[in-house]
């Protein structure tokens, strides 16, 4: 994943670089145009962190909130925060195993300052 990443910022540095040029053209825009297209295919692919619950499931960590979690409703997905318990995915006491259909662990809280690293 983190060399798709690299690939993505070098991406958004060559659209940079170009965009800067003072004498842009029609090749230009279309090049920057193709690159934010193969940026897009590239996200897809990398799927943010999300694991299928059909790949694996988390560890279990009881009684804590600590995964996010993409609940199919029907209607498309939906991110909510469950606890994971006992092999279950759980809302208080109701089991919502049949809805989950991927998870990702809970990102790092947000740090004042991290931007300036």
């Amino acid at each position: 994943m983190q060399e798709l990443e690299k690939i993505l910022e070098e991406i958004d540095e060559t659209i940079e670089k170009y965009g800067e040029n003072p004498y842009i053209d029609e090749k230009v825009t279309d090049l920057c145009y193709g690159m934010n297209i193969a940026k897009g295919i590239i996200r897809k692919h990398m799927n943010d962190g999300w694991i299928s619950v059909k790949e694996r499931l988390p560890e279990e960590k009881l009684n804590k909130v600590s995964h996010l979690v993409t609940v199919n409703f029907g209607f498309g997905a939906d991110v909510s925060i469950l606890i994971f318990t006992d092999g279950h995915w759980r809302c208080g006491p109701e089991i919502l195993d049949k809805y989950v259909i991927a998870w990702r662990p809970f990102p790092e809280p947000y740090q004042k300052g991290r931007e300036d690293a």
